[in-house]
């Protein structure tokens, strides 16, 4: 049953699909060998995109001593993984826009506040425990959640009425297999699977509500996701 109900959603038309550019730095940063000038080249080529991640790099977030000009520079600046995390998140954040009328109800302000408040505490425990890389904990925390909002794509009304039923997220997922026969977890576990994720960010997404942080039987990048979840 819960197969069944995973591939009525996979299948839907309203399912959202990951832009070209994104779907394409996935796959020259598969290579671990990868020549960071392609890298460059790739995002210049969307100036959108290239704008947005140079404003967020020249951000006092990061705190570069000096202003970042061009991608390239911020590749070295940051690092690659930095800079992936930058593009597949506002990557992420287009996917989400393109929902129309379908994702009018959808509360994306706290959607997106408990996103970004995950992303940032899983991008310090990283930093701290030095047990994965900080970007990949933060681009694993924003996108934890993203099977929320497929789910509402296809199942509209149907998955308000779980999301109100939920006194608390930790509740979610056991309304959602109650009345839908899967997850929201699982759902965004087999999209990030067919976008060629990492496999320990796929496991992350899948394992959200099914582990604990002290649960030693799960990978050290799982549990320090869930942590800050």
């Amino acid at each position: 049953m819960k197969r069944i109900a995973l591939e009525t959603v996979l299948n839907s038309p309203r399912l959202p699909s990951l832009p070209a550019v994104a779907i394409q730095l996935l796959d020259l940063t598969s290579d671990e060998n990868v020549d960071l000038k392609a890298i460059a080249e790739l995002i210049r080529y969307d100036q959108a995109l290239a704008a947005k991640v140079l404003r967020t790099v020249n951000s006092s977030f990061y705190g570069l001593t000096k202003p970042c000009a061009t991608i390239r520079q911020a590749l070295i600046y940051l690092g690659l993984n930095t800079v992936k995390s930058l593009v597949l998140g506002f990557s992420l954040v287009e996917t989400m826009d393109g929902g129309g009328e379908e994702t009018v109800d959808f509360d994306f302000i706290t959607y997106w506040r408990r996103s970004l408040y995950s992303a940032v505490a899983a991008r310090e425990i990283g930093a701290r425990v030095k047990c994965a890389d900080p970007e990949e904990a933060f681009l694993a925390a924003i996108m934890q959640d993203f099977g929320m909002v497929v789910m509402h794509r296809v199942f509209g009304d149907e998955y308000l009425q779980c999301i109100d039923l939920a006194m608390r997220h930790r509740d979610l997922a056991a309304i959602e297999t109650t009345h839908l026969q899967l997850t929201h977890a699982e759902v965004g576990a087999e999209i990030a699977q067919r976008w060629n994720l990492p496999d320990h960010l796929v496991d992350a997404i899948r394992q959200q509500h099914t582990a604990t942080p002290d649960d030693p039987e799960r990978d050290a990048f799982v549990r320090q996701i869930i942590l800050a979840n």
